[in-house]
């Protein structure tokens, strides 16, 4: 089970709130990592909507009015998942009593200043790993980029909400990036940062969105659940 919940945690990492007092534009970021391998374009609107899209990925999340959407483009055009019903699709498939305390926490620990792609921040590193290894995440007090900060908050939250806790295991690394923005999160770091005008059709649903029995159909295509509910083994026989 946690093998399960740690890999659909995996799916969502990078794929999706508050707005600053004062600032109404709209924003386009980049981040990349690997060495160029990984690029994820983050897009936000001054109402709060989110649309994130990572080179490769053959998905690609929205937020928008609040709730959260998977598009997957297919031949015959884009299906849409609505995270609330795919969350009572991942909930149906689960035991009643989950056979570990609580889901894995993700901990992470300041390690001192940095700097990224010439922006300053603060450095932190996994608890699991605090004198090795590349920094997971480095936060930036720069006024200038609080609407990034609101946007990148939004996403990691909206990234998680499927998870079986609701994202309750990544609380640190949410409240750490409530002081700030993120000029480097997970592997990737801030390349561009651009305050634009987004058409309202960025935001917009390529199609309306799968009725339960469509979703659950294309959940189990895609291997987010399984054909049967979930069973563990009676380790008191």
């Amino acid at each position: 089970m946690k093998v399960f919940v740690t890999a659909l945690c995996s799916l969502l990492l990078f794929a999706c709130g508050s707005s600053t007092a004062g600032e109404t534009s709209d924003l386009r970021a980049v981040y990349r990592g690997g060495n160029g391998a990984f690029e994820m374009t983050l897009e936000y609107s001054a109402e709060g909507d989110l649309r994130a899209e990572t080179t490769g990925q053959d998905w690609w999340l929205l937020r928008k009015s609040g709730v959260n959407y998977f598009v997957f483009p297919q031949e015959g055009g884009a299906a849409v998942l609505d995270s609330r019903i795919m969350s009572k699709l991942l909930s149906d498939v689960m035991p009643d009593d989950i056979p570990f305390d609580e889901e894995p926490r993700l901990e992470i620990v300041e390690v001192g200043e940095t700097e990224i792609n010439g922006r300053k921040g603060t450095g932190y590193r996994l608890v699991s790993a605090p004198f090795a290894g590349p920094l997971f995440l480095v936060m930036s007090n720069d006024e200038s980029l609080a609407r990034l900060g609101d946007a990148m908050l939004a996403l990691s939250r909206s990234s998680f909400a499927l998870s079986p806790t609701g994202g309750a295991s990544f609380e640190n690394v949410f409240e750490v990036m409530a002081t700030g923005a993120p000029i480097s999160y997970a592997g990737a770091d801030l390349a561009s940062l651009e305050m634009v005008e987004l058409a309202p059709s960025v935001f917009e649903l390529p199609s309306e969105p799968l009725d339960e029995a469509a979703s659950r159909q294309l959940m189990i295509e895609l291997g987010m659940i399984p054909h049967e509910n979930i069973e563990f083994p009676n380790l008191e026989d």
